[in-house]
């Protein structure tokens, strides 16, 4: 959503012909105040599903446009028009300076926070069974169903992200 409001930053840039009495800022401050906050106050995740799900799938779009982005400009690694001899893959994959590494560093920070999540998510992960009872037997059974949809939630997530890293670490 925040890049969204970047992509029409435009219209607030001195010189253009967008004239308000609003200011960028201002309605920055009201979008992270009206959509955001309320968001980020929620208690229980699975009422958080909806715009997961659209910020995933918004992050699929921008690595599909920039796949068909770079085959279009011919701009995947090594080759394209702006190189003018071939890039090797071995040196973009450690960082050329202290700066650049810590360029990289909010990034493996966000990465890590969004751990703390999972024990959340499994407590309200509602596996569905056929008849549920108070017997410690039905309990075991409720457990193994809720680890197994663990696993294959994580299972998935971990392809699909790996998959999205790896687009639009060549194309990208």
């Amino acid at each position: 959503l925040d890049q969204g409001l970047h992509s029409i930053g435009f219209l607030w840039e001195p010189g253009s012909k967008f004239v308000s009495i609003y200011s960028k800022e201002r309605v920055m401050i009201l979008f992270w105040t009206v959509m955001l906050l309320p968001l980020s106050l929620q208690t229980k995740l699975k009422r958080l599903e909806k715009f997961s799900s659209l910020g995933v799938l918004s992050i699929i779009f921008l690595v599909i446009s920039a796949v068909i982005h770079s085959i279009i400009h011919g701009d995947v690694i090594g080759s394209g028009t702006n190189s003018s001899s071939p890039v090797e893959v071995k040196s973009l994959l450690w960082p050329k300076s202290f700066a650049s590494m810590l360029q990289a560093f909010p990034i493996i920070i966000f990465a890590f926070s969004c751990q703390v999540n999972v024990c959340q998510i499994y407590e309200e992960l509602k596996p569905t069974t056929p008849s549920i009872t108070e017997d410690t037997e039905s309990n075991v059974t409720i457990l193994k169903l809720k680890q197994q949809l663990m696993e294959h939630i994580t299972r998935n997530g971990i392809i699909l992200c790996t998959s999205l890293y790896l687009l639009i670490g060549v194309f990208g």
